[in-house]
C-alpha cells in the first residue's frame, strides 16, 4: 500500500516535461538549471534532478483504468 501523497492517480501517462519522448512517471519538484520547480518526468530525470515522493514533494504517476 502506497504512503499517502505517494501516488496520483491519471487516465494517460503525460510526456516528460525534459525528455519529450518519454512517458512521465511523476509530478515532481526538481532542481532544474539551478531552480526548483514543478515538472512532469520520467524516471531516469526524476532520478537525475532530484526528485522525492511525499505530500508537497511529490506523486508518482498511475493509470487508473
Amino acid at each position: 500500500m502506497p504512503k499517502n501523497g505517494t501516488v496520483a492517480y491519471v487516465a494517460r501517462l503525460p510526456k516528460c516535461d525534459i525528455h519529450g519522448d518519454h512517458d512521465a512517471l511523476y509530478d515532481a519538484s526538481i532542481v532544474y538549471n539551478g531552480r526548483r520547480t514543478w515538472a512532469m518526468v520520467c524516471q531516469e530525470s526524476f532520478d537525475q534532478l532530484g526528485g522525492h515522493l511525499g505530500l508537497g514533494r511529490g506523486q508518482r504517476l498511475e493509470v487508473q483504468a
